[in-house]
């Protein structure tokens, strides 16, 4: 098989490639497999900086079962070791994936990935650094005289985990937003009215991702959310109107290339575009007809 990022690729039986996604598979399993001790002896370390940097000073953590604390050391570990391998994951994926891809395909997708890759990372680091610490003061804040807290462990890491998972996956709205307006699934005029509809759609999707039922974590999460949605509709407006006047620009070359003298150009009387003009008036012509489709 050829090195992917070349744009090459090979004809392979379907067996064959049924074999090198298996040897993928193993690849990646190693991968994890070969993290999993370093991220095992770090794992308490990173509950500790969890629980110190996100709970209320004085606040200690409970376990209900004998061995709770081994499972959330091996849980954390495993999230720990999926973490730090998955630039390896994608690069062994993107290395399967990319020989049936063209070249601006590949483009493409590298820029989706990478793309996608820092809005996980921006949701995680959001989710850390500013919604846990205050879901936790909140809760906190809940004891009485005749109330005192008392949360378990395997339920604060599970609570966190769900939570910047919830976060990272919300933060995937703009790549979602782009995907949709540039493969032409949804016009993005209908998305700029349809702005109601997305409000419940992100509103339902924080209440199935957010970690607790309370809506002030449901808020938290669906407001950020919102906000990249606006967002991703001038990003994505700008860019598609880009990609448009470029397309219309290459087919005025080609147009120029093969336009002919005008002594023996033809005439077309019901068509209400001059070819004989600027190649800036076509352009204007051009930038109209896509207002108006708008």
């Amino acid at each position: 098989m050829k090195f992917p990022l070349t744009g090459k690729s090979t004809d392979k039986s379907f067996l064959e490639h049924l074999e090198d996604l298996r040897k993928v598979i193993y690849r990646i399993i190693f991968c994890l497999l070969l993290l999993l001790p370093l991220t095992t002896y770090f794992a308490s370390y990173i509950i500790e900086f969890l629980v110190r940097y996100s709970c209320p000073v004085g606040l200690k953590l409970n376990y209900f079962s004998p061995l709770e604390p081994v499972w959330v050391e091996i849980k954390t570990a495993l999230a720990a070791s999926a973490f730090l391998g998955f630039p390896y994951i994608i690069y062994e994926i993107w290395k399967f994936v990319a020989p049936g891809l063209y070249k601006h395909e590949k483009n493409f997708a590298f820029r989706l990935v990478l793309s996608s890759w820092l809005l996980f990372i921006i949701g995680i680091a959001f989710a850390f650094y500013s919604v846990l610490p205050l879901v936790m003061k909140f809760a906190v804040s809940l004891q009485k005289d005749y109330l005192c807290p008392t949360i378990g462990l395997q339920n604060f890491i599970g609570m966190t985990a769900m939570m910047m998972l919830g976060f990272g996956v919300m933060f995937q709205f703009p790549v979602a937003i782009f995907l949709l307006v540039r493969t032409r699934l949804v016009r993005l005029e209908t998305l700029r009215k349809q702005r109601a509809l997305m409000v419940i759609i992100i509103l339902v999707l924080s209440a199935l991702l957010a970690p607790t039922p309370d809506v002030v974590t449901l808020l938290i999460m669906a407001v950020p959310t919102y906000l990249l949605f606006e967002i991703s509709l001038l990003i994505t407006g700008f860019v598609v109107k880009n990609v448009e006047l470029a397309a219309m620009d290459f087919e005025d070359d080609d147009i120029d290339d093969e336009t002919p003298d005008s002594a023996d150009e033809p005439q077309y009387p019901e068509s209400n575009v001059n070819f004989s003009a600027p190649a800036s008036s076509r352009n204007n012509h051009r930038r109209r007809k896509i207002r108006s489709r708008r």
